[in-house]
């Protein structure tokens, strides 16, 4: 599994996350479709074209969108899209 995000952690958070979560580094991955595959709800937090990319691939499954993708308006109609905080 990437440790790439772990490797970034540093200070208080490090510390919080191999004290609390030390299995965190085995459900991390870097590829979206990886995280696809496993999803039921995909909770959508950056604009990443990779991100955008697997969205459009999800199927049946809930998208809870916190940035307003780019086809928000069309994807409204649909009643497993959500759209919060914006």
């Amino acid at each position: 599994m990437p440790t790439c995000a772990l490797s970034r952690l540093i200070g208080a958070n490090r510390e919080y996350i191999t004290s609390r979560l030390p299995h965190i580094g085995q459900l991390l991955s870097d590829s979206t479709m990886d995280v696809l595959d496993h999803a039921e709800v995909c909770v959508v937090g950056c604009l990443e074209p990779a991100v955008i990319e697997a969205i459009a691939m999800a199927g049946n499954r809930t998208i809870i969108d916190l940035v307003r993708l780019p086809d928000a308006s069309a994807r409204r109609a649909d009643p497993r899209y959500v759209g919060l905080a914006w």
